[in-house]
């Protein structure tokens, strides 16, 4: 399993540093000598593994011109309404 620091594990578990200090210090969990935790001692101990997520800014740039004549036109343009048409073909 991947070894992680304990930030890295207190993100990964969704719980505080601090949960993990205590169960650290209380022999739940055990780390290696250099201070990483093993994600198999997170489950061990009945912690669920959270797949970490970036929360991206969805918001499109209105005011910036397209930089060449690519943008404006996707290259899977013709794809995408080849495979809608043949999507409501099909489900007629």
């Amino acid at each position: 399993m991947a070894k992680l620091t304990i930030t890295e594990a207190a993100r990964v578990a969704g719980v505080a540093r601090s949960t993990l200090h205590r169960a650290i210090n209380a022999g739940r969990i055990s780390i290696d000598p250099e201070g990483h935790l093993d994600t198999a001692e997170l489950l061990r101990a009945g912690n669920t593994l959270h797949v970490a997520t970036q929360q991206v800014d969805a918001t499109p740039l209105h005011d910036a011109p397209p930089r060449n004549s690519s943008a404006q036109h996707p290259p899977f343009a013709l794809g995408r309404e080849a495979l809608q048409a043949a999507l409501s073909q099909s489900c007629i």
